[in-house]
């Protein structure tokens, strides 16, 4: 019985160190992508983006987002508020490798 038990947990430690192989949360980040090129806007209104950073498994997927013009399109947290009539450009970029990806915000 104890031989048997003991192949069960070698063969569970094999099997999950395998999958463990299979994902390297240690990869660094090789890109970013917005969810949308482009959204319209009334003043006030608000839109969420989302970003995808690359690889799923990459181990910091930190990201930080900026407003070409704040006073047209200000966006906290990847949510996009509508200031004033304008044009904006949303830009995502990793804290890990510096990679953007833009959208451009039509405020009107």
């Amino acid at each position: 019985m104890k031989k048997i038990l003991t192949y069960i947990f070698a063969s569970a430690a094999l099997l999950l160190g395998v999958s463990a192989c299979e994902y390297d949360y240690h990869d660094e980040v090789t890109g970013v992508e917005i969810n949308k090129e482009t959204i319209e806007l009334s003043v006030g209104a608000q839109e969420e983006l989302n970003a995808s950073v690359e690889p799923t498994y990459a181990y910091n997927r930190q990201i930080k987002w900026k407003s070409s013009d704040p006073t047209i399109a200000q966006i906290i947290d990847g949510k996009v508020t509508g200031i004033k009539a304008g044009t904006a450009i949303i830009t995502v970029t990793t804290v890990d490798g510096g990679f953007t990806d833009t959208c451009t915000v039509t405020v009107k």
